[in-house]
C-alpha cells in the first residue's frame, strides 16, 4: 500500500523504533509464552514489510499495513497462534515503565477476502478513562499474508483494496 492507494489526506508515518524492551504484557500467559511484541507486530515469517500512514492528526486516524511472506502451512499456522493467543486473554495490561495499560481484545469475524482471514478489536485504556480502538485484520492469501491494523473504519475501507494489490502488485 502507497500513499497513493490510500488517496487524498492521508500521509506516511514516521517509523517507529523497532525494540520494545520497556513494554512488557502481564495478565495473559498465551501471548508471555509466544514472546509476543507489544506493538501487535508479532508475526515471524520469511519476509515482512511495513508501512504506516495517518489521516488527519491523531491516533484514531492511524493505519499500518504489514505484508509476510512465507510457505502457506507456515503464515497460517503462525497467523493463527498469534490471533488465538490476543483473544485467549480478553484482558490484560502493557506495562510501560511504571504505567500499567489495560487492553481488552475481542474477536470479530474477518471479511472472506483470501484463503484464511483473522479479525480482533483491541482496546487500549488510558489513564484518563479515554480508550482507543484499533482493528487488526489478517488475509492470507496463498503464500502472503496482508495484515491491516488502525481505527476500525479505516482498515474495513482500506483492506479489500490492501489484499486485491498484494495479490496483483503493480
Amino acid at each position: 500500500m502507497t500513499k497513493a492507494d490510500l488517496g487524498d489526506g492521508y500521509d506516511l508515518a514516521p517509523p517507529q523504533a523497532a525494540h520494545h524492551d520497556d513494554v512488557t504484557i502481564q495478565g495473559c500467559p498465551a501471548l508471555d509464552q509466544l514472546g509476543v511484541d507489544p506493538s501487535g507486530s508479532s508475526l515471524d515469517f520469511h519476509r515482512k514489510v511495513t508501512a504506516s500512514f495517518t489521516y488527519g492528526r491523531g491516533p484514531s486516524s492511524a493505519i499500518s499495513e504489514e505484508l509476510y511472506s512465507d510457505r502457506p502451512a507456515k503464515l497460517a499456522t503462525g497467523t493463527k497462534k498469534v490471533f488465538d493467543a490476543f483473544v485467549s486473554c480478553p484482558q490484560f495490561a502493557l506495562i510501560a515503565g511504571t504505567r500499567s495499560i489495560p487492553v481488552m481484545t475481542d474477536k470479530t469475524t474477518a471479511p472472506r477476502l483470501g484463503d484464511e482471514g483473522w479479525a480482533q478489536f483491541v482496546v487500549y485504556n488510558a489513564d484518563s478513562g479515554a480508550s482507543t480502538t484499533q482493528k487488526q485484520v489478517a488475509i492470507r492469501s496463498g503464500s502472503v499474508v496482508i495484515m491491516l491494523s488502525g481505527a476500525p473504519g479505516l482498515v474495513d475501507s482500506h483492506i479489500e483494496a490492501a489484499v486485491e494489490k498484494a495479490r496483483h502488485p503493480g
